[in-house]
């Protein structure tokens, strides 16, 4: 059997055809305005181009070259895929997909319409990034690749819808699609750092047609599936096995696909890290001018009812269409709830109408807790309180509802004290005090508490629900047993009450660990930036206290306000410029 793998010059090749279409200004990409779409015409751009799929409650990112960093609910605590940032940008993250094809003679071929990790040639590369999607439409060695990933609302998997059309492939070549997921442990960093116990829990079999992957311990109750709504012909749940002698093949020609069929091996146990799961489609002899269509499911499920009812509905490939055609509205509804801004600057529109709400939802589901930057390891970062606080007013006029349910967890992980915990885990709900030292006069950030007055009273102004002040939130006293509990303007009240308790020797407040700038921890400093916080919630809280009739509350906080402003004034002007 005949093998054909890419070499140097096919690579050059392939980044020489990747450049046309592009601008002299940007070669990697372009702006679709009557799609809402970047379009990437490059597969190797600079870095890594990622756009968010789904929600924090299933979902993750997808990359320009197909790979995939999924989570459910909690990227350190529930990871479903290994989506590596230092490996090379030629290597497969999280997942792939291979395409196969055996000429009359029996030559074989291996490429990957996501150009990674073959980087085979191709004649037509398009990445096309949208509202919650990425589609790729590809042309390589005589084929059209269509391929679009998404999360259906409300669903805990992600398809990865293939179509594949033979354009000039010659007669009678066989053609064979071999989907490739690397799985992690659910605890991402314990997946990372413990390469004795983590790899002994994890296994993969085949249930019928799916491949199932878990840690022993959560055998029967929670499990992540790969399959397809085509029968396979083989697969295998251990890399090293796909990638033939004990690992030292390459993904570029991984053995597993220079044999006939994968070898069906079930995992009993994943050394190493090696638990992925691999399954062969054979699609046979397209004729030219004929489709095949091939519908994955990638996701995580409770149990065998759970699994079948969730996957059975997306083998449909009608069910797939509307689920795409319900995404695509509630993208329509949620910018629709926004006019649209006309300027002379078409740019300036993009951003006002798509690209900044856009923006504004992947960070309020995310709030930089699962990105390039972000990696979502650990228990000590997670959701920030100050950052969701700053998205969640972002997204105010166009989900009022999710932004007060973000709201209620921030108030959650308020001390009673009034300053607040700097991050919290979602899935656990587990708070901690970031790089603060717990115990010291450097446990809390002299901001967080601050943004939730802000974001509590734009999120009165925008809805008028006046109710929601007088709603009960826990305060977050962890081991202290029955947390403390107290309306929602009682947490206000005491976070401005913290800051006015915590003055330094010039009246402004004491930094603790650190404000906005996370950089800055001197202790014993003061911050200017949060005297300006505490000046702003300080006007608005007043206002509040004097519609309300509060009278004496709102001269309290006017007093306050002035004091801060007059330390501010002579403590941080230095006659041109505020120091901070």
């Amino acid at each position: 059997m005949k093998t054909q793998i890419p070499s140097d010059q096919t690579v050059k090749s392939a980044q020489t055809l990747s450049t046309s279409g592009g601008s002299q200004e940007n070669p990697f990409s372009r702006y679709d305005d009557a799609r809402r779409e970047l379009v990437i015409i490059d597969p190797c751009t600079p870095t890594k181009w990622i756009n968010y799929i789904g929600t924090l409650d299933f979902g993750g990112f997808v990359d320009q070259t197909g790979g995939l960093n999924l989570c459910k609910k909690d990227p350190a605590n529930n990871r479903v895929t290994g989506y590596r940032i230092d490996v090379p940008a030629n290597a497969p993250r999280g997942h792939t997909l291979y395409a196969r094809t055996t000429a009359r003679d029996g030559t074989r071929a291996v490429f990957s319409p996501f150009y990674t990790p073959t980087s085979a040639p191709y004649e037509r590369f398009e990445c096309r990034m949208g509202l919650g999607y990425n589609r790729w439409l590809v042309r390589m060695h005589g084929f059209e690749f269509e391929m679009l990933v998404f999360v259906p609302a409300g669903a805990s998997q992600t398809i990865i819808d293939v179509k594949v059309r033979n354009v000039s492939a010659p007669p009678g070549t066989l053609l064979d699609l071999a989907p490739l997921v690397e799985f992690s442990h659910p605890d991402a960093l314990k997946n990372l750092t413990n390469a004795d116990w983590v790899p002994q829990t994890m296994k993969g079999k085949a249930v019928g047609d799916v491949i199932i992957q878990y840690p022993h311990m959560a055998e029967g109750r929670r499990a992540n599936f790969l399959t397809g709504n085509r029968p396979f012909d083989s697969f295998t749940t251990d890399r090293n096995h796909f990638l033939g002698r004990f690992g030292y093949g390459t993904f570029a020609a991984p053995g597993g696909l220079l044999d006939e069929s994968l070898d069906n091996y079930e995992a009993p146990r994943a050394d190493n890290g090696n638990s992925i799961a691999a399954i062969l489609y054979r699609l046979g002899n397209l004729e030219t001018g004929k489709e095949a269509r091939l519908i994955l499911q990638l996701g995580q499920a409770s149990g065998a009812a759970d699994m079948a009812e969730t996957i059975a509905r997306f083998r449909d490939p009608e069910q797939v269409d509307e689920a795409f055609r319900a995404l695509n509205g509630n993208w329509r509804a949620y910018l629709d709830r926004f006019r649209d801004v006309k300027t002379p600057d078409a740019a300036l529109d993009r951003v006002i109408n798509v690209l900044g709400p856009r923006q504004n939802h992947a960070t309020f589901f995310w709030s930089r807790y699962l990105s390039l930057n972000q990696l979502g390891y650990g228990g000590d970062r997670g959701i920030g309180v100050r950052d969701s606080n700053q998205d969640l007013m972002g997204v105010l006029p166009y989900m009022p509802e999710k932004a007060r349910e973000m709201i209620e967890r921030l108030l959650s992980v308020q001390r009673y004290d009034g300053s607040s915990m700097h991050q919290f885990n979602p899935l656990t709900m587990k708070a901690s005090t970031g790089e603060g030292h717990p115990g010291s006069e450097q446990d809390f950030y002299s901001d967080d508490h601050l943004w939730n007055v802000l974001a509590v009273l734009e999120y009165v102004k925008e809805t008028g629900d006046f109710g929601f002040l007088e709603r009960s939130i826990p305060y977050y006293e962890e081991g202290a047993g029955e947390p403390k509990s107290g309306p929602v303007l009682e947490h206000l009240h005491r976070a401005l009450a913290f800051t006015a308790g915590n003055l330094g020797r010039h009246g402004l407040p004491n930094l603790g660990w650190a404000d906005w700038n996370d950089a800055f921890n001197l202790e014993g400093a003061e911050s200017v930036f949060s005297a300006c916080l505490y000046g702003k919630a300080l006007l608005e809280m007043q206002d509040l206290m004097g519609l309300q009739g509060d009278r004496q509350s709102a001269g309290g906080y006017a007093e306050d306000y002035a004091r801060i402003k007059r330390n501010v004034n002579r403590n941080a002007w230095d006659g041109d410029w505020y120091i901070s």
